[in-house]
């Protein structure tokens, strides 16, 4: 008896951990929702008057988005930056925008023509565990 019941306690403890949120687990401590983008040495790219930027990235690290939310103009793009140890895709609700590959390492980046709303979430692990959101306006 006292092994099934250490058999059970061990396959759930094992279930709990590969369930565990791991988004809140955020390396970078800037919380889950901010306005982002890029600069570089000599500026970042400009934003309009709606505080929209050029470009703008969101880090992938194990297993969560930061940010969460971006703010884009029209034309800008938005570069996805992996650095964690896991797999992750980025895929859009919007099926005009092709999803990324699958991968560890990397980069991929998607230009937003039009204002609009795009959900994204990880093509490994589900929306329930990362997602995010593309505004463009």
């Amino acid at each position: 008896m006292r092994r099934i019941l250490f058999a059970f306690l061990a396959l759930a403890t094992i279930v709990a951990v590969g369930c565990f949120d791991e988004s809140s687990l955020d390396p970078f401590g800037r919380g889950t929702t901010t306005v982002g983008g890029t600069g570089g040495g000599g500026g970042g790219g400009g934003a309009d008057s709606a505080g929209a930027l050029d470009t703008a990235s969101v880090i992938i690290f194990d297993n969560g988005y930061n940010p969460t939310s971006v703010l884009v103009a029209p034309g800008g793009t938005v570069t996805w930056v992996w650095t964690g140890n896991n797999a992750h895709g980025v895929t859009f609700d919007d099926g005009t925008i092709a999803a990324s590959t699958i991968q560890s390492v990397g980069t991929y980046t998607v230009r937003f023509p039009r204002a609009g709303s795009f959900s994204f979430f990880c093509t490994v692990h589900g929306r329930t565990v990362e997602s995010g959101t593309v505004t463009v306006k």
